[in-house]
């Protein structure tokens, strides 16, 4: 009978035809009558003005329907068909009844449900909700086009994995405001709509998000419309050489312009071939008398179509004054430069603010040399040797006093004489040089000139037939995991420490499913390899215990474990200081939708604990609070002991006279912390802020709350009147202060920077028209024209105001900081050559006052242990005590308070920071003995040796400057960001972005993202196995430099282990733990959002290209293996495809199929063997041999996209040699991206 049922209605439907033309819809605003009925799931809204007037040939009705609403020839399938994937989770499952017998513990069940044009309609993820195990339900809607018209966000209920008919009126009733249970948003329209043209291209023009204020008929949505230039738009039409004689004509340009829910507008112009040549963002600012209606970037292309230039928009201003000729100086200074060989190879490469960077290549397009200015300046290069299979085995540095110039080297590679028998394209093992022959290019060097070595498949080093190094037995029984083969892998890495002879060894061991279980290495401290970490794993991967060895003086010993849901979630981490007592460092819980909600800290004997940390978001999933403000247990927060609380506020006005925005940006938080070291520390304090036309901060205004107003201290902690050229340089700045004396506000800086003539990003002077006042802010030691020199590649080495030299090492970092006034206070730093910072040593006097070593998070002060970081904090070691101390940090993962159990048992804050918007602590600040300087961004050190100078923080790339809200060095992905200056901090946004590594803030958020994806790992837990939680930046590659501010925030909670366990461990590597709160988009079981990924028809090829092309598929560390690496390895050849046959290949065979699928796989990654502790990540996933594979086996011929495949190879590889090899592979990459492929191949399609 529901069959014929279902018939009669679309029968009926029409029958009516001419009389009511029925259209089924979400949600329908109408203006006048269309002859159309509407069948909305939703609502219809019949808007002012609408009329009509019925009639025998006519009629019209509206109405809600119950269910999913879609036409009546889909609906006929009475149980639609399914997909059904089943993870299984525990060992000895092998066959359907051992996997039928599972309980939900151990398995988790995925089913996609799919109507019958095999869209899907639900999926359902059973046992993924809170601890009651309910199932996650996702759910689309479909138009009566096809089109995606509305995504609803998932919601829990028990469903047995059953199709769920009433899923609209299900989840409106789980969001509804009235729902009182759960701690998750509630909200009346927790749905995103999209809005469409009607043409035949089905643009979208409107995109809504989740929650009422965001609904399509508020205005609150990002638009976007598409059309042709016209001559108004007046686009200059440049040469190669950044020449222009005239404009585009009309129509030669596609034009998308694109809003985001403030109305921010940014337009971007592209020609016929997709080349973006323009982005134009409204800027509508007057900067030293001159009115900008908008901020220009524009790129320019060869005839071959590579890109040449980019015009930043300090750049094009000068054009429009100067007759659209260029300077001189901007030509030589201040745009980015690209020259090709004959092979499309990107051979020179010039950024504003430094010199051009040189890279030669063999004749397997393989780099083999690299200059920078800085190596130019005493003669030197930067040289990569490879195996037979191309893997980098050796880098270092030679000096050719001779061949000088480019061309001489290049000569030197180009004459190189592969036929001669004493020569090879790779190096195999031997005894000529470290364990390796040396047959290739270069063949002049030793042992002197290496920084490098790496050997891979066994370890055999000395080649003579038997193993150097052997896996120790750590006595942990059945958890201990079997070793299996090092084929394939990295088996073991030599650092040198940079200037000296010393080198850091790092031996890898792996089981048998190549998951990493042991590394053997050794210290700066002392040269033996005694320190070692043993990993034990889960069935399903996940981290489940670990031992980690530290041998200087004395053996100290670290045991960790790991507990997780029934959804493969971290649980509970547990920690033992050598024979001590274990203690349980945190209990996570999570809400009905994955959210982290509660973290519970360190766990006491009645089983209750030191602090629990509440979390919440909103509608959209951006954290709304961490416990409560004003510390009060409510809603938001259980408990009434807590010592820190904080809340975030986007659109929403408060009290504290907030401007609420609709795009993501924070406009105000408020905090309380409880301290004891000033009197205003127990009050309710808060930040207001406003922002540009670009999302950069203008003013941070500072207000407390005292006697139920927030009146008091008005401007305490203020920065204000923030003013940006148009790369984004801050050109004035005001900040406040608190005299405790005088109960009043003091300004402390008014800084005017001024930037040099011919450099225009490089500050050339900073004056302080408010002077020095209370030691504190701004320290202007200088009055002279140039107070700050740069070298050759745009890295500080003058800083005249704070009364600094800085001197650099060879790979680019701060190997000295030397005060001028004092020529007897200085700090050098020593780095392994990957570019991890291993010692501080800080000398006055003559005398070491202080020499600190990092070990893989073991903190050595002066040759004695002081402390351990581990998940939550960290643990204070002394000749006679341990003590456990835990970090809670802010949105931004700078620690706001460290606490620890005080004698009642309690816990007893011991170090509270505030900070203003750029970073700056407020004063006065806490600083206990042995105080925690991992402070800001998610660790990066905060330098304060000498009576809290420098005040600087240390990042693994450069160094940044709170005080003037600047790094001191330019941004290695500044061609990725071009229309902004290389020294500016997360795009002038600290408020709701932060950059840990000082490279790429919005990187870091794409790769973690991929990981989580790529590790299995489920809805809300954690995700990053590098060690890093930070805030990422904008999504600027999908809506164009910040257009989509909404989409760069998330809901997922970092839960500080990811699902493979290992991130708390591996975050020792940097001394910090990666426990946080992430800010991102909703996405909890991958929901499609836009029509774009909603197209689930797209092709394999299509889908991995647009993975590969903008992000490039990747996995840091080798036991990240998984079945689409295997999948992608075994299908790149037409042979061998199956494991059985593909096992049957010699070890040589298998290796080279292996090396030349992997490919373009994590170059730009930032955290370059973090998750080691300092040891390159090997690349194991094949996204290029996919693509390459599949276009082979689908009939392709073209060699080009075998050269293409390999050279992206290659570059992977470069991306891993520390910073040197990193910055060059990074901008290949990028501008692959920008040019849709090198060499003219193009994207593998």
């Amino acid at each position: 009978m529901r069959n014929k049922l279902f018939i009669l209605v679309s029968f009926l439907a029409l029958s009516r035809g001419a009389h009511a033309q029925i259209e089924y819809v979400t949600a329908k605003e109408v203006s006048q009558y269309e002859g159309k009925s509407y069948s909305a799931s939703i609502s219809v809204t019949l808007k002012s003005g609408f009329h009509f007037a019925s009639s025998a040939e006519s009629s019209f009705f509206a109405k809600i329907s119950t269910g999913p609403e879609v036409p009546g020839f889909v609906r006929q399938i009475t149980k639609p068909a399914y997909i059904e994937t089943q993870i299984v989770r525990v060992s000895g499952v092998k066959t359907e009844i051992d996997l039928r017998s599972l309980s939900p513990e151990q398995r988790i069940v995925n089913r996609k449900y799919l109507d019958g044009l095999g869209r899907n309609l639900q999926e359902i993820i059973e046992g993924m909700g809170s601890a009651a195990k309910k199932d996650l339900i996702s759910f689309n809607e479909y138009d009566a086009a096809g089109r995606l018209a509305t995504t609803y966000l998932p919601y829990a209920a028990n469903t047995q994995g059953q199709f769920q008919d009433n899923a609209v009126s299900s989840q409106l009733a789980f969001y509804a405001t009235s729902n009182t249970s759960g701690k998750y948003a509630k909200d009346n329209a927790p749905y995103s709509q999209s809005i469409f043209d009607n043409s035949p291209v089905q643009m979208m023009l409107k995109e809504g998000s989740f929650g009422t204020n965001w609904q399509t008929s508020t205005g609150k949505v990002k638009q976007l419309s598409v059309r042709i230039n016209t001559d108004a738009d007046q686009v200059r039409l440049f040469e190669e050489d950044g020449s222009s004689t005239g404009f585009y004509v009309s129509g030669a340009l596609r034009v998308a312009e694109i809003a985001d829910e403030e109305g921010q507008k940014t337009l971007v112009f592209s020609d016929k071939e997709g080349k973006e040549v323009l982005k134009r963002e409204v800027f509508d600012k007057t900067i030293n008398g001159q009115y900008h209606q908008y901020k220009e970037t524009y790129y320019i292309y060869s005839a071959g179509g590579f890109q040449s230039l980019i015009l930043p928009p300090n750049v094009v201003a000068n054009l429009k004054s100067n007759g659209w000729v260029l300077t001189a100086a901007d030509q030589n200074n201040n745009i980015f430069r690209f020259i090709y060989d004959d092979n499309g190879r990107l051979i020179k490469q010039k950024k504003p603010s430094s010199a051009w960077v040189y890279t030669i290549y063999d004749r397997l397009d393989r780099p083999v040399l690299i200059q920078n200015g800085a190596l130019r300046v005493i003669k030197k290069w930067y040289f990569i040797k490879y195996d037979i299979v191309n893997r980098p085995i050796m880098d270092g540095i030679i000096q050719d006093n001779q061949r000088v110039s480019y061309e001489d080297m290049k000569g030197l590679v180009d004459t190189f004489d592969y036929s001669d028998s004493a020569v090879a394209f790779g190096e195999g093992r031997g005894n000529s040089i470290e364990g390796y022959t040396n047959l290739s290019f270069p063949t002049t060097i030793n042992s002197n000139n290496l920084l490098t070595i790496r050997y891979y498949d066994n370890y055999d080093i000395d080649n003579n037939g038997v193993d150097n190094y052997s896996y120790t037995d750590q006595g942990m029984g059945a958890d201990e995991g079997r070793q299996g083969s090092a084929q394939g892998n990295l088996s073991v890495l030599k650092n040198r420490v940079v200037g000296g002879s010393k080198w850091l060894e790092k031996v890898l061991f792996y089981n048998i499913n190549g998951q990493l279980i042991q590394q053997k290495g050794n210290n700066l401290i002392s040269q033996q390899l005694k320190d070692a970490v043993t990993y034990a794993y889960n069935f399903d991967g996940g981290m489940k215990k670990s031992i980690t060895k530290k041998n200087t003086s004395v053996e100290q010993k670290i045991t960790e474990s790991n507990l997780y849901d029934n959804s493969g979630r971290l649980k509970e981490i547990n920690h033992q200081v050598n024979n001590g007592p274990v203690v349980t460092l945190a209990t996570y819980n999570y809400n009905e939708l994955g959210q982290l909600v509660d973290k519970d800290l360190n766990k006491l004997a009645n089983n209750s604990y030191l602090q629990s940390v509440d979390y919440r978001y909103n509608i959209r999933g951006w954290l709304s609070r961490i416990n409560n403000p004003n510390l009060e247990a409510d809603d938001y927060n259980e408990e009434g002991n807590d010592i820190f609380g904080m809340e975030l506020l986007y659109e929403k006005q408060t009290e504290i006279g907030n401007t609420g925005f609709y795009n993501g940006l924070i406009s105000g938080i408020k905090w309380k912390s409880k301290m004891t070291n000033h009197s205003f520390s127990e009050l309710e304090r808060a930040y207001t802020y406003t922002y540009d036309k670009l999302g950069q901060l203008n003013d941070a205004v500072f207000k407390a709350k005292k006697g139920g107003d927030w009146n008091y201290m008005m401007d305490a902690f203020s920065e204000k009147g923030i003013k940006y050229d148009l790369n984004g340089n801050i050109t004035s700045l005001s900040r406040y202060s608190w005299n405790i004396n005088t109960n009043t506000n003091q300004e402390i800086d008014r800084l005017s920077y001024t930037y040099d003539v011919l450099n225009t990003d490089q500050l050339a002077q900073v004056s302080d028209g408010q002077g020095a006042i209370g030691g504190i802010g701004f320290k202007d030691l200088a009055t002279e024209a140039k107070e700050y020199e740069f070298d050759e590649d745009g890295s500080l080495t003058k800083d005249k105001n704070k009364g600094i030299y800085y001197t650099y090492n060879e790979i680019g970092k701060v190997s000295k900081m030397s005060y001028i006034s004092d020529g007897s206070k200085y700090i050098e730093f020593d780095y392994t050559s990957s570019g991890e910072r291993i010692r501080k040593s800080v000398y006055q006097n003559g005398s070491l006052l202080k020499q600190q070593d990092y070990l893989d998070g073991f903190l050595y002060e002066n040759n004695e242990l002081t402390s351990v970081a581990h998940a939550e904090g960290r643990v204070r070691i002394s000749a006679v005590n341990i003590k456990y101390e835990y970090f809670i940090r802010d949105h931004l993962q700078n620690v706001r308070v460290s606490f620890e159990e005080g004698a009642n048992g309690q816990a007893e804050v011991r170090q509270e920071s505030s900070y203003y918007a750029f970073g700056m602590q407020h004063a006065p600040v806490s600083k206990p003995g042995n105080a925690n300087t991992a402070l800001f961004n998610g660790g990066s050190e905060w330098l304060s040796d000498f009576d809290n100078d420098p005040d600087l923080y240390n990042t693994f790339y450069r160094q940044y400057d709170p005080v003037l809200g600047r790094f001191n060095g330019i941004d290695p992905m500044m061609v990725k960001y071009n229309d902004f200056s290389g020294y500016q901090f997360v795009f002038n946004n600290p408020v709701s972005l932060s950059d840990p590594s000082g490279a790429d803030p919005s990187l870091d958020r794409f790769l973690s993202q991929l990981e989580h994806m790529l590790d299995g790992g489920g809805s809300g837990g954690s995700w990053t196995r590098g060690g890093e939680t930070v805030i990422f930046g904008s999504d600027a590659e999908a809506f164009k430099a910040g257009a989509d501010h909404n989409d760069m925030f998330n809901s997922w909670a970092n839960t500080a282990v990811g699902v493979d366990g290992r991130s708390a461990y591996l975050a020792r590597a940097d001394g910090y733990t990666p426990t946080g709160i992430m800010l991102n988009e909703v996405n909890i079981t991958a929901q499609k959002k836009n029509t774009s990924s909603a197209k689930e028809e797209d092709s394999l090829q299509k889908t991995l290209g647009k993975i590969n092309g903008g992000l490039g598929a990747f996995s840091v560390g080798i036991s990240a293996q998984n079945e689409i690496f295997d999948f992608a390895v075994r299908n790149n050849y037409k042979s061998a495809r199956s494991w059985s046959k593909f096992g049957k290949l010699t070890s040589s065979q298998r290796a080279w199929r292996i090396t030349n699928t992997l490919g373009k796989t994590g170059t730009k990654i930032l955290r370059v063997t973090k998750g080691l502790g300092g040891v390159a990540a090997i690349a194991v996933v094949g996204i290029t041999g996919v693509r390459a594979g599949t276009y082979y086996l689908n009939g392709g011929e073209d060699k080009a996209v075998a050269v293409k495949a390999v050279l992206d190879i290659v570059m992977t590889g470069v991306g891993f040699l520390g910073p040197i090899g990193f910055g060059v592979s990074a901008t290949y990459f990028i501008l692959d991206t920008a040019t849709g492929g090198f060499g003219g191949y193009g994207a593998i399609e």
